[in-house]
């Protein structure tokens, strides 16, 4: 991809960001939610939690494009409140839909940890059976949703782990006829929609291996407050993402540009790769851990999300102190100049949760020395960033940097200043 060709992309987003900038702001822009319900066992203990959409402005499904649905449950789940919230040390039932099962975005779930449910108005073809295949074969577990046995349904049953049947939809004898089928293949038996526990005890006396329903929890709605996206931020980062030519640091350079990309990807490596044996320094850290190929998918389901545009004065700000903190290492010779990236970028993330920072930073899987930076202004990371909070109050007598002089210290803000008007200019027409 040539320059000119990714100067003709911008122009694109331009145009799609000028389509959409004045929107009216959602007024639940301030939180996300989703749903929860507990799978249990035959002893009544919790297996597993399904989790379910449900929309922010009426707390209920609401479904009207199920890849959308899908896609914002996937976002909310490990990008904003946290696999690890949500379900604990258990696993997360998902709904997809056949794009997300056709597509590789599957592939950036954690396996061992989920479980991926084929929703019953998937027609089982070819195709679908050789994604299933494939994902089986990697690792994932599979459910069939609401399922009800016929011939043409047979080769689900060859890739599924479990098969949940709807206690509301079957009758007594149904139930009776299908499980001995059933039980030929090497599934696991699931009764949902139980209500009363003379439906409970009838699910176990069939040989249920797990239950869901009313009689153990209604759904329980789960919250998290929201970090404002810009969608050009994530087109740009998808745009950027065909050419086959970029580099780590280009990539680093892309993501930290938008303090609310950098939380999601941080948030995602958290809720993903939760058997981290070291802690993340930084944006680049993180790209290294996961791939650019991950990065792709991820911020392609981003893009399925309805997301509202972020406050420009709070994202200048972090663009400004990321820069100016790098500069900073710079002129100071730190070799860690993307941890002192990090601490500017994330300066901010406090107002943007509505958080203390000690409960934001614990959303996040920084290093210690970057945490104290953050929280206490401790250590060599933290001497920068109160160095830059300093002179951006004017209190010059705080604004020093171990020993660099006052005019060293404007001139890295007044260049900090510049790369963000450059950055965000195209977009304030």
């Amino acid at each position: 991809m040539t320059a000119r060709d990714l100067e003709r992309k911008d122009v694109v987003v331009r145009d799609l960001w000028e389509s959409h900038s004045h929107r009216r702001p959602a007024e639940n822009a301030s939180k996300v939610i989703v749903a929860r319900q507990p799978i249990c066992r035959r002893s009544s203990s919790v297996f597993a939690y399904e989790i379910l959409y449900r929309s922010e402005f009426l707390e209920k499904a609401a479904v009207t494009n199920g890849d959308e649905a899908t896609a914002g449950v996937l976002v909310k789940t490990f990008m904003e409140i946290g696999l690890d919230r949500l379900v604990g040390k258990t696993t997360a039932f998902l709904n997809l839909t056949r794009q997300f099962l056709l597509s590789d975005y599957c592939f950036i779930l954690p396996k061992g940890r989920v479980v991926l449910e084929v929703l019953e108005n998937i027609e089982p073809d070819d195709q679908v059976i050789r994604a299933l295949t494939k994902l089986r074969k990697a690792g994932y577990s599979i459910a069939l949703d609401d399922f009800q046995f016929s011939e043409d349904k047979r080769p689900l049953l060859q890739v599924a782990d479990y098969v949940k049947m709807d206690f509301r939809a079957e009758t007594p004898s149904t139930l009776v006829q299908q499980i001995p089928i059933l039980r030929k293949f090497k599934i696991k038996l699931l009764a949902e929609k139980v209500e009363t526990q003379e439906e409970f005890e009838f699910a176990k006396a069939l040989g249920f291996d797990y239950f869901q329903g009313y009689f153990f929890c209604r759904p329980k709605i789960v919250s998290a407050a929201r970090i404002p996206l810009n969608k050009v931020s994530a087109l740009r980062l998808i745009m950027r993402l065909q050419d086959p030519n970029l580099s780590i640091t280009n990539l680093e350079r892309i993501i930290t540009q938008d303090v609310a990309l950098s939380f999601k990807l941080l948030r995602y490596v958290n809720s993903a790769l939760l058997s981290l044996t070291s802690r993340i320094e930084s944006v680049a850290h993180a790209i290294q851990m996961i791939g650019t190929r991950r990065i792709r998918s991820w911020a392609s389901i981003i893009m399925l999300t309805t997301l509202e545009d972020k406050p420009a004065e709070l994202m200048i700000t972090a663009v400004v102190r990321a820069a100016m903190a790098e500069r900073l290492a710079s002129a100071l010779s730190i070799p860690k100049k993307d941890s002192c990236f990090t601490i500017g970028l994330f300066s901010v993330v406090d107002a943007l949760l509505d958080l203390p920072m000690p409960e934001a930073l614990e959303l996040l899987p920084f290093s210690d020395d970057v945490k104290q930076a953050l929280m206490d202004g401790k250590g060599p990371l933290g001497l920068i960033l109160r160095c830059i909070l300093a002179y951006e109050r004017g209190n010059w007598s705080q604004a020093n940097c171990q020993g660099l002089d006052l005019r060293t210290i404007s001139q890295c803000y007044l260049d900090s200043i510049i790369e963000a008007r450059d950055l965000f200019a195209p977009f304030d027409a």
